[in-house]
């Protein structure tokens, strides 16, 4: 107790506290440690966006990993929040698709949005194969 300023001494001596309880009450304030991560945790969830050349799918599981890691901080989110952030998180060339998802009626839950994604983008890989087979090969030369 000798090492508190005389403010702090002042506060914690006029309880009556051990050194120990002290100690305890000023971890669980001030710990830092515990509340670095959370706040990392957060920021890293806020920050996240997904990016053209990955399939969203898999970034979606990024996403909820993500969320499954604030949710270990005790800061679980809402269904409904984590679904419409990973809508709104969705690259450029889906943005028609996540408004058509935000108009939806009905809930969307979260196994929906994953299944409803894996379809997607099965289309548009079989989309993309069928254009890039039925380009004109006028002037290629196909062989050995």
């Amino acid at each position: 107790m000798s090492a508190l300023s005389d403010t702090l001494f002042d506060v914690y001596y006029s309880k009556s506290y051990t050194a120990k309880s002290l100690w305890d009450e000023l971890d669980r304030k001030y710990n830092t440690e515990e509340q670095g991560l959370k706040k990392y945790s957060v920021s890293k969830y806020m920050r996240y966006q997904m990016i053209e050349n990955r399939y969203v799918a898999e970034q979606t599981h990024e996403i909820i990993n993500l969320e499954h890691a604030l949710a270990d901080a005790e800061m679980k989110l809402p269904e409904k929040f984590l679904v419409m952030s990973i809508v709104d998180k969705f690259p450029k060339s889906w943005e028609n698709f996540g408004m058509t998802l935000k108009y939806q009626k009905g809930r969307l839950s979260l196994d929906y949005l994953i299944i409803a994604i894996r379809i997607e983008e099965e289309h548009r890989n079989q989309t993309h194969k069928i254009s890039v087979e039925h380009q004109p090969r006028a002037n290629l030369i196909v062989g050995k």
